[in-house]
C-alpha cells in the first residue's frame, strides 16, 4: 500500500507575530523530515500553499509570505495546489468523491481503528 503525504500551509507568512506564540516549535522540523521521506522513498507528496484573496494578508500570491518556508527547499512535490479557504478540504480544495471517501474510510478502519495517533520519529522508523 502506497501512502501520501500531505502538507499544508507551511509558509513564511504563518511565522508573522500576528498568528501569536507557536505550541509546537517542533512543527517545521517534524515536517521537512516527512516530506524528504516521501520524497526519496518516491511516495506521493502533495503540497497545499494558502494564497489568501485579502490584500492585506501576508500569505497573498506575490508576497514573501506566501512562498513555502525554505526548510521545503528542495522538496519537489507529486502536487503542489493552491487554496484560497481556511480548509484544504473545502471549496477548491482537495475533494474525494463519495468512492474515494468509502475507499479512504475502509482503509483506515481496516485493524480496528480510524486513526493511529504516533510521533515523526515512529513513522520515520516505520518507514525504514
Amino acid at each position: 500500500m502506497t501512502t501520501a503525504v500531505l502538507v499544508i500551509d507551511v509558509q513564511n507568512g504563518f511565522n508573522e507575530p500576528e498568528w501569536g506564540a507557536r505550541n509546537n516549535p517542533d512543527a517545521e522540523t517534524n515536517i521537512a523530515a516527512l516530506a524528504r521521506a516521501w520524497q526519496d522513498a518516491r511516495d506521493p507528496l502533495v503540497l497545499v500553499r494558502h494564497d489568501s484573496l485579502k490584500a492585506d494578508s501576508p500569505l497573498r500570491p506575490g508576497q514573501p509570505g506566501n512562498d513555502l518556508q525554505p526548510l521545503l527547499g528542495e522538496i519537489r512535490p507529486t502536487l503542489l495546489f493552491g487554496k484560497d479557504v481556511n480548509s484544504a478540504f473545502l471549496g477548491d480544495g482537495a475533494t474525494l468523491t463519495a468512492d474515494q471517501l468509502a475507499t479512504a474510510t475502509a482503509a483506515n478502519l481496516h485493524g480496528g481503528g480510524f486513526a493511529r495517533v504516533t510521533t515523526t520519529k515512529q513513522v520515520l522508523a516505520d518507514r525504514a
